[in-house]
């Protein structure tokens, strides 16, 4: 799907937007572009909102809402203990880029 709106964004910018429009909402190329990507999003969350239900959850266990903070860090770190690989590497990656970036902003 990215690859599509990025192709079909590619071809958008080969047109001469500001030619079939005139220059009402914009004057360059670019303004044009950004126009049409503004309303292909405004499109495309409207019929994705119109088009998803969400369904109500109900929780089963009454004691959810009187757990203490305590409960809730350690729920929160063991689901962070026991990732599954793929997901693993991925934190891992994005962990060692922020301290990688944190330390080549600082010199």
């Amino acid at each position: 799907m990215i690859s599509i709106g990025h192709l079909i964004g590619y071809i958008a910018g080969t047109i001469d937007l500001v030619g079939m429009f005139g220059t009402s909402m914009g004057d360059t190329q670019f303004k044009k572009l950004i126009l049409v990507a503004a309303f292909t999003l405004m499109f495309a969350v409207g019929v994705t909102s119109w088009a998803v239900t969400e369904r109500v959850l109900v929780s089963s266990k009454a004691s959810d809402a009187n757990e203490g903070g305590l409960k809730i860090i350690s729920k929160i770190f063991y689901a962070a203990t026991h990732l599954p690989p793929r997901i693993q590497a991925i934190c891992t990656v994005q962990i060692w880029t922020v301290s990688i970036m944190t330390i080549l902003s600082g010199l």
